[in-house]
């Protein structure tokens, strides 16, 4: 058989406990079967959780389309996004910082997530997700002031003013058109920031995971 990762010749290696035929790849030197019974061990189908989660698939959906656990949808992505990593951004370009929040059950605080996109390139950095706290914000603030910014465009919010430099600073909430456009993208793609009734957030990791996966997973170009 060939290997269903290189697709180089795969030679016969042992048996599983079930009786069923081993091989191993004489490239990558990887253990596979010819076939499975459970469903996630086919890489094809391990492939389409990615696509499927920022084109508007919740996590229970997926599961059921490609008949595989839950949590084997949730571990995927979470182990997909901590292989995404912002994309590299020249010095003195101009940004637009903004603020998103995410539905959540009644009677749980909200969860914001604040990232800041190059009005040139159009690419996101500095993704955070929690609290609407001054703190949470400075995660994204500093991440793009380590690339020498000649402007940052923000609305009105309070805390903008203590972590800018004013000099740099622009509180005109009428240039944030890239930003917000964007917010709809993830509002979109995203099904866990579609309608408060029928999705919502449970975690911030998740959301967090979600979001650079959205943003970051296409720059990659790495397979699971």
């Amino acid at each position: 058989m060939k290997c269903n990762y290189c697709r180089s010749l795969c030679i016969k290696n042992g048996k599983q406990k079930s009786g069923v035929q081993k091989f191993r790849c004489k490239n990558c030197k990887k253990f596979q079967q010819e076939t499975y019974i459970y469903h996630a061990r086919i890489k094809f189908k391990k492939d389409l959780i990615i696509p499927l989660i920022i084109h508007n698939c919740g996590f229970r959906a997926i599961a059921r389309v490609l008949k595989i656990s839950v949590n084997t949808v949730r571990s995927t992505i979470f182990i997909a996004a901590e292989k995404c990593s912002p994309p590299r951004m020249s010095i003195g370009g101009i940004y637009q910082v903004d603020e998103l929040c995410a539905y959540r059950k009644i009677g749980k605080h909200e969860i914001w997530a604040s990232y800041a996109i190059e009005k040139k390139t159009k690419k996101v950095i500095g993704i955070s997700v929690g609290q609407r706290t001054k703190r949470m914000v400075r995660k994204t603030i500093n991440s793009v002031l380590m690339n020498q910014p000649k402007r940052i465009y923000t609305d009105g919010w309070s805390s903008y003013k203590r972590l800018i430099p004013e000099q740099i600073h622009k509180k005109i909430p009428l240039l944030l058109s890239q930003i917000e456009r964007l917010h709809l993208t993830a509002r979109n793609n995203l099904k866990m920031l579609n309608r408060k009734t029928l999705a919502f957030v449970r975690k911030e990791s998740t959301l967090l995971a979600c979001l650079k996966l959205l943003f970051w997973w296409e720059l990659q170009g790495s397979n699971l």
